[in-house]
């Protein structure tokens, strides 16, 4: 796997161009001939270009399905010193850019000159121009050193930033707490992420034996770093065996003086190829992911435990910032400010946690962190600013306002089926230069799964070739596995719901235990394909399950009678008062997953007050003080919430409508008590990917 790495990093080292940029075409990575022809503008050939573009796209590239050039600032800078900003260096722009013969511009946290030519250029030729960022780049602290906050907070390069995120097709945000953080910035515009934005792989495995290094790398993070400086300092004195190294742009604290060469600096590696073949024979032990609580530091990516884990360094990380979902399930240690002192001596005195903590975070790694994931997601992204660029491009100059119009729910399917078969499809014809549209999702194997095999009734009897064409019959967007490991339904694509669901699932047990539900009236909320209803129904309650989507209601019902229970399952849009109105009283409500979707949730709480006699489980996603942006009233009371844009009614995963609320988790608890439900015994409440979200037991 190091192979790969340096194969990258020696191409990427041939990006640097000559002297005179007056003299040279736009550096590239494979064939103008290419499907697909990127233009990557950027300041220079950054981290970011480098991890969440060439690496994923790299494998396109290699089979001559893309095209990546590059055009950066610092070609600029080269060829016309002072100058970069003047009109020969502004005809010579242009000149690239008409020579590029881009398919797309991608515009990669681009804060230089000539930005609006660019995105003119893109108009001009009918081609779309995607923003990526992965910072807060309009709001870049003092913290992270002079120089660089002198850079960003150049008024030039701020508009630039600004005007480029309002006027590129699309804006690639690293997560979805970026995206939110833009949007109250102002900034309105079709945003996309996803759950990576960097991959990576098991370089090397955790060194066994002894714990004898730890370190930090960062690059004017010193604020940062004195998160942890405290218990390193004291783990050093406990434990002289112990060294520890500072990698990258950051001075060594006086406080380490006292250890004298146990203490180790790093010069920087620009190269993004040499920085991560040194790390990876430097053999940390234990790697250091402190984050000082600001706002700029709320919005970053997890690029530290990504680089870490593969090179098998274990992880100790701020809890409560980015870094919770990657840790999760020992693949990381969480902590509070307070608390570095007990994980850093544990992973110290204990190799065999350590190693366990490491092959869990390479699994992870490998699973949910894969380049094959990263490269659907960014062609995904390219597809969709793709067909934004297309229709817009056909709207009158006097109708710019139409330019944000919000994507069709046609679009979106048509889009992520797109970007998922991509690349099969354009081997499948090579001499074409259009792309051509898969009509099917990517799928996983038939049998072979070990984990979370369940009993399932009548799927036990069913021959393979029949289980296939069951499998074939329905939309599934997930799956079970029988007790001979055969797959019951389908993932819904590439990256989500790739492993068996879990039957029965933590929370109805939970619930079980708490409510007693045998004999007792269940309403299911959103039961999309079954997987809770059966659960709900081997615990010999009596369930309705409600979903507003037709598909889901079918998929239900036959999931459940193939495992040999008979549902009450109907079509209901609980929005919608009519169809509350037609639900039956019941004992108990499990609602799961569906809350943050809606667009009136006070209301509905209200009415499902009305026809539930003792309880629920409640799991939502809420909002935090910070994050709200607007209001709205409810029988004279006004409740606060955040804004959540929604997709509608084609995207499975997502609400109905066009935005969700989402509320303060004491306005929801003062709201239950009001309805009656005085008990409320907290489950779960963390911060997830997307949001805060909690779990709770909820009884009158």
């Amino acid at each position: 796997m190091l192979a790969d790495v340096k194969q990258l990093g020696r191409k990427l080292l041939g990006l640097s161009g000559a002297a005179n940029p007056t003299a040279i075409s736009i550096e590239r990575m494979g064939s103008r001939s290419a499907a697909r022809r990127l233009l990557v503008i950027a300041n220079s050939v950054i981290p970011t270009v480098q991890l969440s573009i060439v690496q994923p796209l790299r494998e396109l590239v290699d089979d001559g399905l893309i095209c990546i050039e590059f055009l950066t600032e610092e070609q600029l800078k080269r060829g016309f010193g002072g100058a970069a900003r003047g009109k020969e260096a502004a005809t010579w722009f242009k000149q690239r850019l008409a020579q590029s013969s881009a398919t797309e511009i991608v515009l990669c946290r681009y804060s230089g000159p000539f930005a609006s030519e660019a995105i003119e250029f893109a108009r001009a030729q009918s081609i779309a121009a995607l923003y990526v960022i992965d910072d807060d780049l309009l709001n870049v602290p003092w913290e992270i050193g002079q120089a660089k906050f002198d850079y960003h907070n150049n008024p030039r390069r701020l508009n630039t930033v600004r005007y480029l995120l309002n006027e590129s097709d699309v804006v690639y945000c690293s997560n979805e707490r970026l995206a939110r953080r833009l949007e109250q910035a102002g900034i309105v515009r079709d945003f996309f992420f996803g759950p990576l934005f960097c991959a990576g792989s098991a370089l090397q495995a955790p060194r066994e034996g002894q714990t004898l290094t730890l370190g930090y790398m960062g690059f004017d993070h010193d604020h940062d770093f004195k998160v942890a400086l405290p218990a390193v300092v004291r783990l050093l004195r406990n434990n002289p065996h112990l060294n520890f190294e500072l990698f990258g742009k950051i001075a060594r604290p006086l406080e380490l003086a006292e250890f004298a060469n146990r203490v180790i600096e790093l010069p920087v590696v620009p190269n993004y190829e040499a920085f991560l073949t040194s790390l990876a024979s430097r053999r940390w032990d234990i790697g250091l992911c402190p984050l000082a609580r600001t706002p700029f530091n709320e919005v970053k990516n997890i690029n530290k435990w990504i680089e870490y884990t593969a090179v098998g360094t274990a992880v100790v990380a701020t809890r409560g910032m980015i870094y919770d979902d990657c840790c999760a399930d020992g693949c990381g240690w969480l902590v509070n400010d307070g608390e570095w002192d007990e994980a850093l001596q544990a992973l110290a005195t204990d190799p065999v946690r350590r190693l366990r903590q490491v092959q869990a975070a390479q699994r992870r790694l490998e699973e949910d962190y894969s380049v094959s994931a990263l490269r659907t997601q960014v062609l995904e992204a390219l597809t969709r600013a793709a067909m934004i660029a297309k229709r817009t491009r056909c709207v009158k100059a006097a109708q710019p306002q139409s330019h944000g119009k919000k994507i069709t729910t046609q679009e979106q399917n048509v889009m992520k089926l797109e970007a998922m078969s991509w690349k099969a499809d354009v081997r499948n014809d090579r001499s074409s230069n259009v792309v051509a549209k898969a009509r099917e999702p990517a799928s996983v194997g038939f049998d072979g799964f070990t984990q979370h095999q369940v009993q399932s009734g009548y799927v036990e009897l069913l021959s393979d070739e029949d289980l296939k064409r069951l499998n074939e019959l329905l939309p599934w967007m997930c799956f079970t596995s029988d007790t001979r490991g055969r797959r019951f339904g389908n993932i819904a694509w590439k990256g989500k719901r790739e492993t068996p669901q879990i039957v029965p699932d933590a929370r109805i047990g939970q619930m079980d235990t708490a409510f007693r539900l045998k004999g007792r009236s269940v309403l299911e909320v959103g039961c999309f394909e079954g997987v809770h209803t059966i659960a709900l129904a081997q615990c010999g309650a009596d369930v309705t399950a409600v979903d507003s989507r037709i598909e889901n209601v079918v998929k239900t019902i036959v999931r459940c009678n193939f495992f040999g229970h008979r549902p009450t399952c109907f079509v209901s849009d609980i929005e919608k008062g009519e169809d509350m109105a037609r639900l039956p009283k019941v004992d108990f409500v499990f609602h799961v997953g569906v809350l943050y979707h809606l667009q009136d949730p006070i209301t509905h709480l209200k009415r499902l007050a009305a026809i539930t006699s003792s309880g629920l489980l409640l799991d939502t996603h809420y909002a935090k003080p910070d994050m709200l942006n607007n209001a709205y009233q409810v029988d004279g009371k006004e409740y606060r919430y955040f804004h959540y844009r929604e997709k509608g009614r084609e995207e499975v995963f997502s609400g109905m409508y066009d935005h969700a609320k989402w509320l303060l988790l004491d306005d929801l608890k003062l709201l239950l008590t009001e309805l009656g439900f005085s008990k409320f015994q907290m489950l779960k409440d963390e911060q997830q990917r997307n949001g805060p979200r909690f779990t709770a037991l909820i009884a009158r």
